[in-house]
């Protein structure tokens, strides 16, 4: 992702007006995000949707800054660019940003969603993990024993199994 970033880079010092400048920005972004730098990925973003507009209702520019704010600790706002967006990533991530500002049963609801639209999906194990961990911080220690359990009795060798309780 090294090439890559400094790719994208080269092509936006190059062609600064370029009519691809929005895609090289995304996928620049994309990259750093890969490569877990999440503070250049969301200053990126910030540009982006600042010199171009009409990314603001691009789902791809959504998800990633909605990514890249909630590594960088900006829960509330993550959320806000997270809601409505369909992906299971964007769900997990959401319901991740609800359970930092203090919202675990809403989260829990953001789990199922990922759980629910792609059960054997790659996200699911940690939604199932995470819905286990919202309700016990919403103190709803039976859901949490059971969420729990249910999870692992369906991953017994998850790298997760030493968190739970």
């Amino acid at each position: 992702y090294d090439a890559a970033v400094e790719m994208f880079g080269k092509l936006l010092a190059d062609y600064p007006g370029g009519l691809l400048r929005g895609e090289a920005r995304l996928l620049q972004a994309q990259a750093f995000l890969t490569q877990k730098r999440s503070a250049e990925a969301a200053g990126i973003l910030r540009t982006l949707l600042a010199d171009q507009p009409v990314y603001e209702n691009d789902p791809r520019a959504a998800l990633a800054y909605g990514v890249a704010l909630f590594e960088v600790g900006k829960s509330s706002e993550a959320l806000a660019r997270l809601e409505g967006l369909k992906s299971p990533l964007a769900c997990l991530y959401a319901g991740r940003a609800l359970m930092q500002i203090g919202k675990p049963l809403v989260a829990v609801e953001k789990f199922r969603q990922v759980i629910q639209s792609d059960p054997q999906g790659h996200w699911t194990e940690l939604s199932k993990y995470l819905s286990a961990e919202a309700f016990f911080a919403a103190k709803d220690f039976l859901s949490a024993m059971q969420g729990y359990e249910q999870f692992l009795l369906a991953y017994p060798q998850s790298p997760l199994r030493p968190g739970t309780i």
